[in-house]
């Protein structure tokens, strides 16, 4: 990918992924464990209401 002049390459790209992954994937543990712990439907509802 070029963008006014700079070429970004495969590595950059993803670098720019993996930042995006790893909070999603830290933030979809904490949930899971916190639906585990209190119940699905209380955790779906907390976060519906929101």
């Amino acid at each position: 990918m070029c963008d006014a002049g700079h070429c970004t390459g495969s590595t950059e790209v993803q670098w720019i992924g993996n930042a995006y992954l790893l909070p999603l994937g830290a933030v979809e543990r904490i949930g899971g464990a916190l639906g585990d712990h209190q119940g699905r439907k209380r955790i779906f509802r907390a976060d519906s209401d929101g």
